[in-house]
């Protein structure tokens, strides 16, 4: 029973003394960064703000890199991508109590990407076959796209008329019958 008793007031002692000890070490943590839409997806050409929420708003200091790139040092960001791909873009935001960091991973289609491209087979005589391109999502059709992408050129003569087109490996074949004289 003693033992049990000097247990008791060991434990009390050592718990006394650790709610008493005053810890000067302890400080207040950072801004916490949370993302509503981590992964997205854009095609070249199109911009995209990206806004994270933070939880201070004063004393912090900001940071984006794309890539491990560093591209800006502003609370938003507007990423323009050039090109397709994936990219990692990461925001820190740090105050001298902490720091927290959030990640966006951003597929970039092509500017041809995400739709269906129609083809017309011309009007044999007048004009030449024609590519355009419909963006799923999207309530407008994008004309003549052979020719933006190939400026001066045609596909085939007026005496020919576009007849097929597949899409193999990322790449659209298109197959041109020329007219036929009996």
């Amino acid at each position: 029973m003693k033992q049990h008793v000097r247990i008791a007031l060991a434990l009390a002692s050592v718990a006394f003394a650790a709610a008493c000890n005053k810890n000067d070490d302890v400080k207040p943590f950072g801004p916490k960064v949370h993302i509503a839409r981590p992964e997205q997806t854009v095609a070249v050409g199109q911009s995209l703000e990206l806004k994270p929420e933070f939880t201070q708003k004063a004393g912090i200091t900001f940071s984006w890199k794309v890539n491990n790139e560093e591209v800006g040092k502003t609370a938003t960001y507007t990423f323009k991508p050039q090109q397709h791909g994936n990219f990692r873009i990461t925001f820190v935001a740090a105050t001298q109590t902490g720091k927290d960091s959030a990640i966006y991973n951003i597929t970039v289609l092509g500017q041809y990407a995400n739709g269906i491209y129609l083809l017309n087979e011309g009007w044999m005589g007048t004009e030449t076959g024609s590519v355009w391109f419909c963006q799923y999502g999207a309530d407008t059709l994008v004309p003549w796209v052979y020719h933006a992408v190939n400026p001066g050129k045609t596909l085939g003569g007026t005496m020919n008329t576009l007849q097929y087109g597949a899409i193999h490996n990322g790449k659209l074949y298109m197959v041109v019958k020329p007219a036929v004289r009996w």
